[in-house]
């Protein structure tokens, strides 16, 4: 019988951000963004409740059942933190696990183009992106620059 350590280490095997195990078709698992059937053998009814059941804690296993689905957050220690979503689906228990990386991302893993450096958003302080574009400044009439404000307030 397959457990959820199983499943979570074939995650990470195969560099998966998600894996979806739903009834009747083999999980999927999230690489790069894009979803792809994995190698793994489709599990029974009986086989995703029993996984569901060995993550969830009294609380949300009650949660579970008055709502029909329920959040989680799963530790293995040496493979790390998950995301649980548990959930009925046609009648059946479907899991989403996620794989929570520690830290924020960095910007190479974002997708974000190389270049010279970021430029600011704002031009001076108090400035900020607003309806009317960059250097709108909502209490000052418009005014976008440092002298145009000590000018127009001593007049």
């Amino acid at each position: 019988m397959t457990r959820v350590v199983d499943l979570l280490q074939y995650l990470l095997a195969e560099r998966g951000s998600d894996l979806l195990v739903k009834v009747g078709s083999p999980p999927a698992i999230r690489r790069n963004g894009k979803l792809e059937r994995s190698n793994l053998e489709a599990l029974s009814p009986t086989e995703i409740e029993a996984l569901a059941k060995e993550m969830l804690t009294p609380v949300k296993a009650e949660e579970f059942q008055r709502t029909g689905e329920t959040d989680l957050a799963h530790s293995v220690p040496g493979l790390g933190r998950f995301r649980v979503n548990v959930y009925r689906q046609r009648g059946s228990v479907s899991l989403a696990i996620r794989r929570a990386v520690p830290g924020a991302p960095a910007i190479a893993d974002l997708g974000v183009p190389r270049g010279g450096r970021p430029r600011r958003a704002a031009r001076w302080p108090g400035d900020h992106l607003g309806p009317g574009g960059l250097g709108e400044d909502d209490h000052r009439g418009g005014d976008d620059r440092p002298h145009q404000r000590h000018a127009a307030a001593a007049s």
